[in-house]
């Protein structure tokens, strides 16, 4: 299994303590407030119209909601995991099935009750539905990346943008204010990237304290000498 490089591994852990210190934040700031300024600029965004038809129609948010649902948002981690399959990629397929989970876990057992948020019949303080399409969205990029470096990475950039589009549309619908889909996001990209510096540090660590008999060329040196013997 081959993990992140030390580069690699260094960035997502300064990306996860960064993204949850501003969970933090945000979640200390709607327990004192209950509406932010940014949820104000969030919803004017997201009700602008273009001369007089409006950025965001209604059919368009709800096709985007859609997609931070429960059953797309497990589907589109047995895709990742399938694909992960056939590239021969284990340590994608341990980060998807190990990341998936924890977000949500972090989002609606952990994130909500602790905030209280109330937003209609429940809570919203984080959205799990951008905490859904964030968490896809940056597998998808973690793939990429391994697969094909930057250019990977430039290929799936586009999918990022699901990630504001999801944010704006909750709000259009009245579901979500700004600052849950802010939180959302972050929650989900910060889950892959903390998994993934877990996994890659395991994996590191178990490769430097294995037994020089476990490993690849520790077997090949022992088969190389009971050869040897029989040779002789």
């Amino acid at each position: 299994m081959k993990p992140l490089g030390a580069r690699a591994r260094h960035c997502s852990l300064g990306l996860t303590v960064t993204f949850a210190a501003a969970v933090v934040g945000l979640a200390m700031a709607v327990r004192r407030s209950s509406q932010l300024w940014i949820d104000t600029e969030g919803h004017r965004v997201a009700y602008a119209h273009l001369f007089v038809a409006p950025i965001l129609p209604m059919a368009v948010a709800d096709g985007v909601v859609v997609l931070g649902s429960t059953e797309v948002f497990v589907l589109c981690l047995v895709w990742i995991v399938i694909a992960a399959l056939i590239l021969e990629d284990r340590f994608l397929v341990i980060v998807t099935v190990l990341a998936g989970p924890l977000a949500l876990i972090a989002t609606e057992v952990i994130g909500k009750p602790l905030v209280a948020r109330r937003e209609g019949n429940g809570l919203g303080f984080p959205s799990g539905h951008t905490t859904a399409i964030a968490t896809s969205v940056t597998l998808v990029a973690l793939a990429g990346y391994r697969h094909s470096r930057g250019r990977g990475l430039r290929i799936v950039s586009p999918a990022a943008l699901l990630v504001p589009l999801m944010g704006l549309s909750l709000v259009r619908l009245h579901d979500h204010l700004f600052s849950d889909t802010i939180a959302g996001g972050l929650v989900g990209c910060g889950a892959v990237l903390g998994v993934a510096w877990i996994v890659s540090s395991v994996v590191s660590a178990a490769g430097r304290t294995m037994p020089p008999s476990r490993t690849a060329l520790g077997q090949f040196l022992r088969f190389y000498e009971e050869t040897d013997i029989i040779v002789r």
